[in-house]
């Protein structure tokens, strides 16, 4: 793609070349390291990275993006080269950070950068090949057919540097009602985003006496102390936006209420109240797992036996 000089090498010096090995030039390959730390077969070069060199005499710069066809061709992946004058000179070699993946450094060389002298007149000290770089962390944390999840209510998309993002399409949504009479697919759902977190606590499963269960959330007196109400209700919330439903706005605030002791009960009533609302609102609208499953209102019993909840896990057998 270029190979430019801020101060042009001369075009008349790139016409007179006789082939690259007689040039005057530095030449090397950026790879991706596979995990061991040194360059070695099972490094992945990579295209499109900048590679600048510098005149330590003259401040003069070459550049060139490694895997181009340009000045030499064919294109080689991962490798750069750039001309230099016909001079006795010494170079700094470094990477510009163009085309450097989002999150990756160099590794090799461990300063980042090779000081490189040029001798003219010697064929051997004319030139410089195999100045490579090496970088980590530079493989995508995904790519885009990695982060289909398979479910019609989410956007997926995918950031190289973050990795998959799932955004909610849909505008269903579902009672804590459901969700406690549904364990599996309260489970599933879980599981699908590694679990969330509720009044503190990072719900993982549907156990009983376990104050990681969405069920010892879930399954309280609908009428009574309001910290639990809050946690029914913010659990049947953070369900829907896993799942890929509506989105409750004020979720984050109403979350910090439920383990804030300075709370008012008016602060948490009408977070209650907010979030049922919320909760009903797209309760007949389509959503991508209920297909019919029989409820079981017995799912509960084990739950209600216990007095485990989740505003206080320390009532809980598993903590």
């Amino acid at each position: 793609m270029k190979n430019s000089s801020l101060l042009s090498f001369g075009l008349a010096f790139l016409l007179g070349v006789a082939g690259t090995a007689g040039a005057h030039h530095i030449s090397g390959t950026i790879y991706c390291d596979n995990g061991d730390g040194v360059i070695g077969a099972g490094d992945t070069p990579l295209d499109g990275v900048e590679v600048k060199t510098t005149s330590l005499s003259t401040n003069q710069i070459g550049l060139d993006l490694s895997g181009d066809a340009v000045p030499v061709s064919p294109a080689v992946p991962g490798r750069y080269f750039i001309y230099l004058p016909t001079v006795t000179d010494t170079y700094d070699v470094r990477l510009t950070g163009t085309g450097v993946p989002a999150g990756a450094s160099v590794i090799v060389p461990a300063s980042g950068n090779y000081t490189v002298p040029i001798v003219t007149g010697d064929p051997t000290t004319n030139h410089a090949d195999g100045v490579d770089f090496l970088l980590a962390d530079c493989k995508p944390k995904c790519t885009a057919d990695s982060c289909n999840d398979d479910n019609v209510c989410t956007a997926d998309t995918c950031d190289p540097a973050t990795g998959c993002h799932h955004s909610g399409t849909c505008l269903f949504t579902r009672t804590p009602g459901f969700y406690k009479n549904h364990p599996t697919i309260t489970q599933t759902i879980l599981d699908g985003v590694g679990g969330v977190d509720v009044c503190g606590e990072h719900i993982t499963n549907t156990a009983t006496d376990d104050a990681h269960s969405a069920l010892e959330a879930l399954c309280v007196a609908v009428q009574g102390t309001t910290k639990l109400q809050l946690a029914r209700q913010l659990m049947a919330a953070a369900l829907n936006g896993a799942s890929g439903g509506n989105i409750f706005g004020n979720f984050a605030l109403c979350n910090t209420l439920c383990t804030n002791p300075s709370a008012t009960k008016a602060q948490v009533t009408q977070c209650i109240n907010s979030l049922d609302a919320y909760n009903k609102a797209g309760d007949n609208l389509f959503d991508p797992f209920d297909n019919g499953t029989n409820a079981t209102p017995s799912s509960c019993q084990g739950a209600d036996a216990t007095a485990c909840v989740i505003p206080t896990p320390s009532l809980c057998m598993i903590q």
